[in-house]
């Protein structure tokens, strides 16, 4: 997120954002996020979760999915026949194969929200996912299976952590 103040400033980007974001680009002081610049920024476009927008010629849909960022979102699109979810840093790949962005507490993280959003990012059906950290990734039903199972696995971990879950 400190690339967008910059990305603005320097070249005249326009900020487009997702619904989550908003405020927190608007208000930073009042967030306690690693990697958010402290000066306000407003956005020329906000975007709703499952909202379907064209730029260039191209159709993309923002979708919330929660796990590295309580406040993050993937962006699905087509090109030349490949579909892509730019899904940042919610899911990547190291040897072993898939592994999950996360659990950052700091950034609001929960349980359940890997899950919800791997899940959301199998359905999505990309060929490629456009990682934060891992570059572009190509992935097929197998990724999406392991990828499912881990976030199960850490969220079943997590829930016997709390003492009083229903609280």
């Amino acid at each position: 997120m400190c690339g967008l103040q910059y990305l603005h400033e320097q070249y005249g980007a326009h900020l487009w954002v997702f619904e989550t974001q908003e405020d927190i680009l608007a208000h930073p002081e009042a967030y306690k996020l690693p990697c958010l610049w402290r000066r306000p920024m407003r956005p020329s476009r906000v975007f709703q979760d499952g909202e379907t927008f064209r730029w260039e010629g191209i159709s993309f849909t923002a979708v919330e999915t929660p796990g590295h960022a309580k406040h993050a979102c993937a962006v699905s699109f087509e090109i030349d026949g490949c579909r892509f979810v730019h899904a940042g840093d919610t899911i990547g790949r190291v040897m072993a194969g898939p592994t999950l962005g996360g659990p950052i507490f700091q950034n609001g993280f929960s349980p359940g929200d890997f899950l919800e959003s791997v899940t959301k990012l199998r359905d999505l059906a990309p060929d490629y996912i456009l990682t934060g950290h891992w570059g572009a990734l190509q992935v097929d039903g197998a990724f999406f299976d392991e990828a499912i199972r881990q976030a199960r696995t850490l969220n079943d971990v997590l829930w016997e952590l709390v003492a009083v879950p229903e609280e």
